[in-house]
């Protein structure tokens, strides 16, 4: 062979591999899930993959799992002529860059607390009212 020997096709699971190769990543990540660092709960463990190329990633929960491909997806839409990561990593920035407010202003419909809980205050009130009135 050549200069690339090293280089390894990957080796394609087969069904019924899955279930152990998943225990076996799931040991190698401490039981925890690499995103949300909780423990991962028996049944509850997916074999994540990246979906373009097939390759084998972790061992995620199924919440996270869940949320990674739709971030993805999303991602994928929204990311013009950029790559997904390319896209990700502008969108942390951009949070990152708004941890502290720049501008001081509120969002018109966006409620303080104080405001939600007057409008609980007076739905009740109102709910108390009806209630009295049809007894």
């Amino acid at each position: 062979m050549g200069e690339y020997d090293f280089i390894k096709s990957p080796t394609k699971l087969k069904a019924v591999q899955v279930k152990a190769v998943t225990a076996d990543i799931l040991r190698q990540q401490h039981g925890k899930c690499p995103l949300c660092h909780e423990v991962i709960p028996s049944g509850g463990a997916c074999l994540d993959h990246d979906h373009t190329t097939g390759q084998i990633r972790g061992v995620l929960c199924r919440n996270c799992n869940g949320i990674e491909g739709r971030i993805f997806n999303r991602a994928n839409t929204a990311k013009r002529k950029l790559t997904v990561l390319e896209w990700l990593e502008n969108l942390l920035a951009y949070w990152k860059l708004n941890r502290v407010p720049r501008f001081n202003l509120l969002y018109p419909t966006f409620k303080t607390e104080d405001e939600k809980r007057v409008a609980r205050n007076a739905k009740a009130r109102a709910a108390r009212a009806a209630k009295k009135r049809n007894v």
